[in-house]
């Protein structure tokens, strides 16, 4: 047991003596100097009923002494959406299926007869006919 203590004593006069690398001293704003997006694609809201970001982070409690950086900023949704490219169809009619059903989007048929694309409800993908591809382009 004697063995065992001194044996403990010497390991922690090792770890003590060891030196850490000097860094320079962290300085942090406080949550109302920071300046919060919405979106690191997106600027303001995409709905007039939606509190801003940097509202709700200034004002809510959860996030008093969080680190701000280190929480997940996803890319906005609607403006990822928007970017993917019309799909042209040669029928009247589109199906939207989705990924899987049990996410929650069930197979959508879309309308075509007007001139202008036509939107799935559920994840935001536009149709069109083919014949819209020169007017619409």
């Amino acid at each position: 047991m004697l063995r065992r203590s001194c044996q403990f004593a010497l390991q922690t006069r090792k770890r003590s003596s060891l030196t850490l690398p000097k860094t320079a001293p962290i300085t942090r704003k406080s949550q109302d100097e920071i300046e919060i997006a919405q979106a690191p694609n997106r600027v303001a809201t995409w709905s007039p009923s939606q509190s801003s970001k940097d509202h709700i982070i200034k004002t809510n409690v959860r996030f008093v002494g969080r680190d701000l950086t280190k929480q997940p900023n996803p890319q906005a949704a609607i403006d990822l959406i928007a970017q993917q490219p019309i799909r042209y169809i040669h029928n009247n009619i589109a199906v939207c299926s989705g990924t899987d059903i049990f996410q929650g989007h069930p197979k959508v048929y879309i309308n075509l007869d007007k001139d202008m694309p036509g939107t799935c409800g559920y994840c935001g993908l536009r149709y069109a006919r083919e014949e819209l591809k020169d007017k619409l382009s």
